[in-house]
């Protein structure tokens, strides 16, 4: 999120203006096994939800079969919020923000969309992580691992990893704020969740995640505080957690 960004944010908050969540889930209550709370979103997606007292924070997560999807970065040069990107392809049916964007709308890292690299800066590997999204999805810990980007269609690189290789990371990082994540299992299903009204930490929001009972491989923040958005038009979930701002890059997901 840009200083400019912010300073929307700010003004939509006093203004008394924002988007409020708007949910409607039509499924069956048919929950993954063993996996209490979790509903049926329709093309075998998966919805949970919880908020407090039970968990500290409310968050939001929805759970993607490893087949059935295609993934996709939208980046524009004129900004939507997430619902805008989503309406803008009418073939997509979830959409989440994003990763860091700077003042003149480009991402801050490393993005590849269309097998085209979108614009010439880079994070240290050592401090960041990259979300692929085809050929497949996977988060790929560039600390660790080595990636050819010659193979990748649709990635972008985002920091920074909250949970990597199932363990919780140290993020001393004390900003509180909304929170975006993408996350895969360790049966290689994707994840996308929100952190909508709590504003948290990102050492807050990974244990948080961590606590949820997923069989977590890596996990990774996205921009979070006011660009921070996730909307569904699933069959059986329609969901609008929209963001405050208008942001410049999108993740969308069609069914194949």
């Amino acid at each position: 999120m840009t200083l400019k960004s912010a300073i929307i944010a700010i003004s939509i908050v006093f203004l008394g203006s924002g988007c409020l969540p708007v949910k409607t889930l039509t499924g069956s209550n048919n929950a993954i096994p063993g996996k209490t709370g979790w509903q049926a979103a329709g093309t075998g997606v998966f919805r949970y939800e919880c908020a407090p007292p039970a968990c500290a924070a409310r968050i939001v997560i929805y759970r993607f079969p490893k087949a059935g999807f295609s993934w996709r970065f939208q980046n524009s040069a004129a900004p939507l919020t997430v619902e805008g990107h989503l309406a803008s392809d009418p073939n997509a049916v979830f959409a989440v923000n994003g990763v860091y964007f700077d003042e003149k709308f480009a991402p801050a890292g490393w993005m590849i969309s269309g097998g085209k690299t979108i614009g010439d800066k880079k994070y240290e590997y050592s401090k960041s992580a990259i979300l692929e999204l085809a050929p497949e999805f996977k988060i790929i810990d560039t600390a660790k691992e080595k990636f050819a980007a010659k193979n990748i269609a649709e990635a972008a690189q985002s920091y920074p990893l909250l949970i990597a290789d199932g363990a919780v990371q140290n993020v001393a990082n004390e900003k509180t704020a909304r929170r975006t994540f993408a996350g895969t299992d360790k049966q290689g299903n994707a994840y996308f969740g929100i952190i909508p009204d709590d504003d948290v930490t990102l050492a807050g929001s990974a244990e948080l995640i961590n606590g949820l009972g997923v069989d977590w491989n890596n996990v990774l923040n996205l921009d979070g505080g006011p660009s921070s958005g996730l909307v569904s038009n699933l069959p059986e979930s329609k969901e609008e957690l929209n963001s405050i701002v208008q942001v410049p890059n999108a993740i969308l997901a069609e069914i194949k």
